[in-house]
């Protein structure tokens, strides 16, 4: 996608969201909800990265107090006060291989390793894919978080024990005391990691201690419903035995210096003297957090006499760059609820807006801000009027408990997916089929500068499936470089972008159907990413390639789904993020004794979009295309984030509609009827083609068919031109046409009233098929 390397946050700062926010503007002051996830840099000890992980806001004492709980590992992370976090990394400042962490005071640490017992209460991390990967489920499961009027709390399972937590802090004289308050249902025992320090332990009844000079780091119990405190090593544990029902109990810890040991013991007084409230209590619903909302007014594309003639016209919905959580409006995904004029929207940064009042005039569109924190939000599907938003951790399903229009339930749908520090691995879309079954690419993580890969894991550079209920995910293809955008097509095809780079020598579009993905994997071409022994020598061709001017950085996808925009029901659309662009895919089906092999084409609308273009939906209200871009890394755009509608407005299109590869030549057919004076004249088409090399440089230079080992483009002779019987298609005489990866045909054509049609198809010929002319009759 952008090539852009999305977030790559390298400690799971565990803000929901955090990690894809970046600062148009440094110093100002970035708003956010409770929590925020992402990869974040817990500092110290060197190489403590929480991949995934929710940063908790603890306190606004003073700068403000925070801790960072590991979503794979079950741990915190790191605590710390005097600061949120440094903006670092590509989402903030562009930089390639830096991470979020700490701007405060580090007040505590835990080492990257499980932060609960297994099932036997061993720590040993038998992950397959050390370090990175959750758990076994068996093992420990992470369900999602609550907000509750400025309160979170964690939802998790270890073993078969329940657990609810909220973590908080209080201020003793200057000795920061953190508080885990915690809810666990009845089960086998639990042995949970509270904090690490180095120097000689030693526990009671109590409390428990790590002493080294003049630090003691130390826990103890505020109400322990039976549990007990003890060290090992350099870590104090916390064990819950087994119970026959829910127990409830707070611990308490902290990092002092020895004089200071009687303020840390003061804040475990008055236990008897408390009846703390049941965290379950805030698992119900709060009040609303965001209580300002944004009203825009659309402008519709139709305002001048050139406009008003087009078939097409670009509407824009007006994104609230300026509002009062000056939250960054990078827009990464939308989709639509039931009625239609309203919809919800995801940012690369995190947030969830709702909007409403997307109808035909676009006069009164309000924007709300539903949840926020989420970890590079790209991709958003609503299911069942409920939405699920794609980002670099997984699937997070949202959940309005008490209906007041905000989130209060982030639930953890899947997390399967296995994410590194890459700063590139940006995960894109979320699309479902007629099963239910969901749908979502994830890119390779590229080094710093673009050529070659970081820490590769079986993920990387994959499309997935997901089943209805979250539970099973399956990669389907795999060799993808950054495929930022897919479709799911009316009978389950499967298609994907990619962009220039190591083993993808231009832009291409991939097309796998649902029987062919049924049997085996797809491959993109990225042999790095393959995950395949041996790895493969040749690649699953795609749709077509495309050069740097057309599409230097790919989008997303979508099939006309509506019979009220124009000619193209059924067809296949793609946009460019790096071009702003949108194109009709011409795709032509070629039969053969294994089978059929797809080629094609693309053909750009003369359209032009406020922003990188990645996401397309449908509207089954008005049957119109909406589009949503970002801008990121090397592109055109003009505006961080765009929601715009492309609407038919039922004036003739005069467009290629079709492209066919005969042996002996080319068929285009045009949605219109032609002047047959221009189409029958040779020099009214202009033709060249080349090779590109499949390998593992960064893209390709162009190659001559005629001569392999010299740079450049072969012109191709078009013999003759014969307009075909239905007065839309000309048949191109081509002698000699065989598989070439790229081939570029300018026209310029009339309607028979003398309406100019001029245009450009950038296509490939995978195979040659029957003769064209004959096909098309």
């Amino acid at each position: 996608m952008f090539r852009f390397t999305r977030l790559v946050t390298l400690i799971a700062i565990a803000l929901l969201g955090l990690c894809g926010t970046a600062l148009a503007n440094p110093s100002q002051t970035m708003i956010y909800g409770p929590h925020q996830m992402m990869t974040f840099d817990a500092k110290s000890p060197k190489g403590n990265l929480a991949y995934k992980g929710a940063v908790i806001k603890l306190s606004d004492e003073n700068g403000g107090a925070y801790v960072c709980f590991d979503t794979e590992l079950f741990r915190y992370a790191a605590g710390w006060a005097g600061g949120f976090i440094n903006y670092e990394g590509v989402s903030y400042k562009g930089d390639h291989g830096k991470n979020p962490g700490p701007a405060g005071t580090v007040q505590f640490t835990t080492s990257a390793a499980p932060g609960i017992a297994d099932p036997q209460g061993k720590f040993d991390d038998t992950r397959a894919n050390k370090p990175y990967g959750n758990l076994p489920r068996e093992w420990a499961r992470y369900h999602g978080l609550y907000h509750h009027d400025g309160k979170v709390i964690l939802s998790y399972s270890a073993g078969d024990s329940a657990i609810l937590e909220m973590p908080s802090i209080s201020n003793h004289d200057g000795v920061h005391v953190f508080a885990r308050q915690i809810k666990i249902g009845k089960g086998k025992a639990v042995t949970i990691v509270l904090v690490e320090a180095e120097g000689e332990g030693k526990a009671d009844d109590k409390m428990a201690t790590i002493e080294k000079g003049d630090r003691i780091t130390a826990a103890g119990f505020f109400m322990n419903s039976g549990a007990k405190l003890r060290t090992q090593g350099q870590r104090i544990l916390l064990d819950v035995p087994a119970r026959n029902s829910d127990v409830q109990l707070v611990v308490k810890f902290a990092s002092f210096a020895k004089a200071d040991q009687g303020k840390f013991e003061a804040s475990l007084q008055g236990a008897e003297r408390v009846r703390l409230a049941d965290v379950s209590a805030w698992t119900k619903g709060g009040p609303r957090q965001w209580t300002e909302e944004v009203t825009t007014k659309g402008t519709l594309g139709d305002t001048d006499a050139k406009a008003k003639s087009a078939p097409y016209v670009v509407d824009t919905i007006t994104v609230p760059f300026n509002n009062a959580y000056k939250s960054w409006m990078r827009t990464g995904g939308f989709d639509f609820f039931k009625d239609g004029t309203t919809a919800a929207v995801t940012t690369w940064n995190g947030d969830v807006w709702i909007v409403k009042g997307i109808d035909d005039k676009l006069d009164n569109v309000t924007w709300s801000r539903f949840a926020a924190g989420l970890h590079d939000g790209l991709g958003l599907k609503i299911v069942d009027e409920v939405i699920y938003v794609h980002g670099r951790d997984g699937i997070t399903r949202l959940h309005d408990l008490n209906k007041d229009g905000q989130a209060d339930f982030y639930e953890n749908f899947n997390n399967d997916i296995i994410i590194t520090f890459g700063f590139h691995e940006f995960a894109y879309e979320l699309h479902t089929d007629k099963a239910g079954n969901f749908y979502f690419v994830k890119g390779g993580a590229v080094n710093p500068g673009g050529s070659g890969w970081q820490a590769i894991t079986p993920h990387h550079g994959c499309a997935f499936k997901l089943s209805k209920d979250g539970s099973k995910l399956e990669v389907i293809a795999t060799g993808l470089r950054a495929p930022n955008g897919m479709a799911v097509g009316p009978n389950g095809e499967i298609t994907t972008g990619d962009n220039e780079g190591t083993w993808v020598p231009k832009s291409r579009i991939n097309y796998w159907t649902a029987d062919e993905l049924a049997k085996r994997k797809g491959f993109g071409g990225v042999v790095d990413l393959s995950h395949m022994d041996p790895k493969p020598t040749i690649y699953d061709a795609p749709i077509c390639w495309m050069p740097k001017n057309v599409c230097n950085s790919g989008g997303g996808q979508a099939w006309v789904t509506s019979d009220k925009w124009g000619p193209f029901t059924g067809d296949l659309l793609y946009a460019s993020y790096g071009t702003c662009s949108l194109f009709k895919v011409l795709k032509e089906e070629v039969d053969g004794p294994d089978g059929k092999t797809v080629q094609g084409g693309v053909v750009r609308f003369p359209l032009k979009f406020d922003s990188g273009t990645c996401r397309l939906r449908f509207n089954d209200r008005d049957g119109q295309l909406y589009v949503m871009g970002i801008k990121g890394w090397q592109s055109s755009a003009a505006r961080d984030g765009s929601f715009q509608r492309v609407r038919y407005t039922g004036k003739p299109v005069n467009m290629p509609a079709a492209l066919k590869a005969g042996k002996n030549g080319l068929t285009l057919t045009f949605t219109g009827k032609l002047s047959k004076e221009l189409a029958e004249d040779v020099d009214s088409y202009q033709i060249q083609q080349w090779n590109y090399r499949w390998t593992s440089a960064y893209g390709s230079d162009h190659w001559k068919v005629s001569n392999p080992a010299e740079k450049g483009a072969d012109k191709v002779a078009v013999k003759s031109a014969k307009l075909l019987d239905d007065g839309k298609s000309v048949f191109l005489e081509i002698q000699g046409l065989q598989p070439v990866m790229q081939m570029h045909v300018k026209y310029a054509l009339e309607t028979p009233e003398g309406e100019e049609i001029k245009g450009e198809i950038y296509n490939t010929i995978n195979k040659v098929g029957a003769d064209a002319a004959l096909a098309s009759q």
